[in-house]
Formats: structure tokens, C-alpha cells, sequence
């Protein structure tokens, strides 16, 4: 480490598939850019593809991905998301540890482990000083316990959330990608105001923006060729997963609502455990107005919505959404400049409270009938929808967001 350089730790065991959503590199090279020593660690299998980024014989390697310092340690195998999962998470926890005993100490540690398994990391604050910040992507176990995969009182679930909370206490800021982290404190009752140990100052927020300078360059020079985004009809563009959690099937049966409007063209980008069902679907509804491109290199993410005229924004509804959301293609979609036609209605909701859209009931009906308004809405209007989206990027831009919310708090 460069003489005054502060060392940063930030811990992922995910961040090498994760870094298509940028979010552990971005906030790698703009810490890097304010002068910190960074270092990403990661696990070398690459969750959902199945890849390992080591060889056997690798216990781990120090790479660089997109201008980022990454520890790759060598991580167990596995497949969907049993028990196997679970043992690969407890030995990443503990070869991270072994792998790092030998290196200089980190002076500050960004770790997204916190309740499920409990959270050994916590120990580079209690042993060595540490700043140690909690990085929350996904509340654990309260989606098991909302899913119905955990009883809420039982005692397995008890012991979760008393790891969870130890966690939260222990460290010096919790950063929550969605808005309502404070309120989760407080609906467990673990805020000082309700008799509990936890200060709500604590709580920062960092959605999971985007890089706008990265979008933009990709928008104009990063081109797909496909001739339906070249089609002068109104094209209604979905991007991101084909599965149940997505309910893509409420786009398939709004586009059959909708076949006889020869103006509306359906383009869906993605792929996942429904799209050969789907499109089964389609075919036996004789659909012409709706195509599956298949999946999609984040790249041209840019460019495809930046020419689409309406980006659809559906997933199954859940608990989860009083406490906000934060879905990277969100960001995305405001980015693109383009409306946002939305059926989900979460707390904190920024298509609607950011006027980037408008927000329809979750069925097929009103998601068609939303279709049809933006299609036939006047020039003066669409654009004002427009510029919202754009206006509201910015505010979600990683860098704005990081050096607003977290570097204050690394300089204490």
C-alpha cells in the first residue's frame, strides 16, 4: 500500500458475476479514484453459469477486471441454491479469512455477508480495528421467511435474525440498496426508539445505480444489429429474466390483448426457465406481434432501449416491496430516457414518485391498456416522461451516489 493510502476490503463472494451489475467494481475504481487501495475478493465459481475463474490447483489469484483489484479465491462448487450453496458460502467465509491472514489488515472492510450464515468478516473489526460497513443487496432470512421457506417463530429463524441483527450492531454504517433499510430496523423493533440497540443514523442508501458515462458510451457506439428496433412501429421493450419471478407471461397475454393493433410491436430480451414455454404459448396464440431475442450481452443494453419507445417493468409482487426496490435494470431503463411502464408498486416508488412513468394494476388488462396510452400520448407529453427519466438517472449515477453517501462517512 502507498504511504497514506486507507486499505479497502470489499467482500463479495459473488462480485465476479455480480460485476455485470458493476455494482463492487464501480464502487472499486471510484474509491480508487479518491485515493484508496482497493481490493475486490471474490469467489472463483461464477453463480448461475458455472464457470470457475481458477484452476484446480488455484487456490487463489490477484487479478484485474475492468480496472478493478480482485482477490479470486478458489470456491466450492455447486448447483441451484440447496445446501450445497450453503457450504460453499461457509468455506468462503473461512478460506477468506485463511487466505488473508498473511496480508497487511484492512483499514476498512465493505462486506454484504450479514445474517444467513452469520458473518465472520466481522471479525477484521473486533480483532483489528477495522471500519467495517455492511453492503445489504437482499435481506436474509426475512425473503426465506416472506417466500414461506422459513417459519417466522421458529427457532432456526430466530437464531438467523439474532446473527442478522448482531451483525447491523456491530458495524459502523449499513448500506441498504433499497430505500427502506431504516424501516426494517424499525419493523423488528431493533431501533433505540423501540427499546432496541440499533441507531438509524446508521442506515445509508445506495441503490443499484448506474454509470452513466459507461451507458452513454455503450448507447452510441456499442450498436445491435436487429432490424425490429429499426421498425417504425411503437416498440414495448422488456430486458432481464424469463422466470416466474419475472411474470413475463402477463407481457405475453397484454400482447394478445392487443394483436390487432398492427402499430405495437413486442420485443422481449432475456432468457430463463419460461421463455420455451412462452413462446409456446405465443405460437399457439398465433401472436405476430410479440418476439423473443434471446439473451442479451449487457453492452447492447444500452443501445436496444435507447431505440425502444416504451421499456415494461413487471415482476411478481412480494412482502419484500414495503421496503423498496432495487432492480439493476431500473436504472438502466431511466438511463435509456425512455417512459417506463410499470406494474409494480413498491414502497418508495420512484417511476411513479419520479413521474418516469405511470404505474398500472398487475394484470394484463391494464398493463395493455397502458401500452395503448403511451402509444397515442402527445409529443409534448412523452417527452416530459422522457426528460423525468434522464433527470432521475442522474441522481442514480454510481458515482454521484458514492461520492455523496459513502466517501463522507469513510473520512469520518
Amino acid at each position: 500500500m502507498e504511504s497514506g493510502k486507507k486499505r479497502i476490503w470489499i467482500i463479495n463472494q459473488y462480485a465476479s458475476w455480480r460485476s455485470l451489475a458493476t455494482r463492487q467494481i464501480k464502487m472499486c475504481n471510484i474509491l480508487k479514484e479518491h485515493n484508496y487501495d482497493v481490493t475486490v475478493i471474490c469467489g472463483s465459481f461464477v453463480h448461475k453459469i458455472g464457470n470457475d475463474l481458477l484452476n484446480d490447483n488455484e487456490k487463489f489469484k490477484f487479478m484485474e477486471i475492468e480496472g478493478a483489484n480482485f482477490l479470486v479465491i478458489k470456491s466450492k462448487k455447486y448447483e441451484g441454491n440447496g445446501i450445497g450453496r450453503i457450504l460453499a458460502t461457509l468455506k468462503f467465509q473461512k478460506d477468506v479469512l485463511k487466505v488473508t491472514k498473511k496480508m497487511p489488515k484492512p483499514d476498512i472492510v465493505i462486506s454484504d455477508y450479514v445474517g444467513l450464515f452469520g458473518n465472520k468478516f466481522l471479525k477484521f473489526k473486533t480483532k483489528y480495528g477495522a471500519q467495517f460497513i455492511t453492503d445489504v443487496l437482499d435481506l436474509w432470512p426475512e425473503t426465506f421467511v416472506d417466500m414461506g421457506v422459513l417459519k417466522r417463530n421458529s427457532i432456526v429463524t430466530k437464531i438467523l435474525y439474532n446473527l442478522e441483527h448482531k451483525a447491523y450492531r456491530i458495524a459502523d454504517y449499513c448500506i441498504f440498496s433499497f430505500e427502506g433499510g431504516a424501516d426494517y430496523f424499525i419493523e423488528k423493533k431493533w431501533d433505540k426508539q423501540n427499546g432496541g440497540d440499533l441507531d438509524v443514523s446508521k442506515v445509508l442508501y445506495i441503490n443499484n445505480g448506474v454509470d452513466l458515462n459507461e451507458f452513454n458510451y455503450n448507447k452510441n457506439n456499442t450498436v445491435l444489429e436487429d432490424e425490429d428496433l429499426n421498425s417504425d412501429k411503437f416498440k414495448a421493450v422488456y430486458l432481464g429474466s424469463i422466470s416466474d419471478a419475472n411474470n413475463v407471461k402477463l407481457i405475453v397475454d397484454a400482447a394478445n390483448i392487443l394483436k390487432d393493433n398492427k402499430n405495437i410491436i413486442f420485443l422481449i430480451y432475456g432468457d430463463g426457465s419460461r421463455k420455451e414455454e412462452l413462446e409456446k404459448y405465443c405460437k399457439d396464440l398465433n401472436l405476430e406481434n410479440i418476439k423473443f431475442k434471446g439473451r442479451l450481452d449487457i453492452k447492447y443494453a444500452p443501445n436496444v432501449l435507447s431505440r425502444g419507445d416504451l421499456n415494461l417493468f413487471n415482476f411478481a409482487n412480494m412482502p419484500l416491496l414495503r421496503f423498496g426496490c432495487s432492480p439493476n435494470k431500473l436504472f438502466m431503463y431511466l438511463a435509456s430516457g425512455k417512459p417506463i411502464l410499470s406494474s409494480v408498486s413498491p414502497k418508495y416508488d420512484i417511476v411513479a414518485n419520479k413521474e418516469c412513468g405511470i404505474v398500472v394494476e398487475n394484470n394484463a388488462k391494464s398493463f395493455a391498456d397502458g401500452i395503448l396510452k403511451f402509444s397515442k400520448i402527445s409529443k409534448d407529453e412523452y417527452n416530459r416522461y422522457c426528460e423525468n427519466c434522464k433527470l432521475t438517472a442522474e441522481e442514480f449515477d454510481y458515482k454521484r451516489m458514492i461520492e455523496k453517501v459513502l466517501l463522507p462517512k469513510l473520512r469520518g
